[in-house]
């Protein structure tokens, strides 16, 4: 192969070495390209994000933090449900749409949704953000204890469906 994709990249902070045994130097001795879209998926009109935002069925969705660029794109998601329903009722849907079996939730498990947020992989980063933007759900793969509870605070019920699960119906769509 002279080209692997693979979701995740090998590298997460800059190095200043490179192992002799590790996949990396492998990869460059054998003038492998290794092309790792994860970011860019997460960003990009159609990829990660607007499938959890498609899997609630989110209308007049933006990016729920623009980023600094010409085509004024962001990260995450945020917008409104067609019609309210409960949260329960959301719940059930999503588990159904992303085909999980069981979900971590907190927050308010009663009333209804008319705004959600969705931030696929690790969502500690943008909750502040839909916490502002006044999100009834807030859809993720993961966030920590205490961050679940700032959420549940401000009566925002967190849906939990693991990182990897957030991103990995992607995948199908990348292909």
């Amino acid at each position: 192969a002279e080209l692997v994709v693979a979701y995740h990249p090998a590298l997460f902070e800059a190095i200043k070495r490179v192992r002799h045994d590790s996949v990396l130097h492998r990869a460059i001795r054998a003038d492998v390209a290794v092309w790792s879209p994860h970011t860019a998926l997460d960003v990009a009109p159609g990829g990660t994000n607007d499938l959890l935002a498609d899997a609630l069925g989110l209308e007049e969705r933006e990016p729920l933090r623009f980023l600094a660029s010409a085509d004024g794109g962001g990260i995450g998601r945020i917008g409104v449900l067609p019609t309210a329903c409960t949260r329960a009722e959301l719940i059930s849907h999503l588990k159904r749409e992303l085909w999980v079996e069981a979900v971590l939730v907190a927050g308010p498990l009663e009333g209804v949704v008319t705004r959600a947020a969705v931030c696929a992989g690790a969502g500690r980063g943008l909750l502040d953000d839909a916490i502002a933007q006044k999100a009834n759900l807030y859809l993720t793969g993961e966030l920590p204890h205490h961050d679940a509870l700032k959420a549940a605070a401000a009566d925002m019920t967190v849906v939990c469906v693991l990182h990897s699960n957030s991103e990995r119906a992607a995948l199908a769509r990348l292909k």
